[in-house]
């Protein structure tokens, strides 16, 4: 059994397995040497990188724009 906790959100077994069948299928992706704990390993691939280095930009400007309207308490 596996499951996943991320903040308060807890991902299944089903949600997990399906959301890294579609990661590989997009080749964000890719199964690598296994480490003598896992059965599997995957690493980004270079495509993976670039759309996460732009969907943390993405984030980056929306955290800054949630603070500047006070949403959230300034980065000190």
């Amino acid at each position: 059994m596996c499951t996943l906790i991320i903040g308060r959100d807890v991902i299944g077994p089903g949600t997990l397995y399906t959301a890294i069948k579609r990661l590989v299928a997009a080749r964000l992706i890719e199964e690598c040497e296994a480490d003598a704990e896992r059965r599997r390993c995957y690493r980004l691939t270079r495509k993976g990188r670039e759309l996460g280095a732009e969907e943390a930009k993405r984030l980056s400007a929306l955290v800054r724009a949630a603070r500047k309207r006070g949403l959230l308490p300034s980065a000190s």
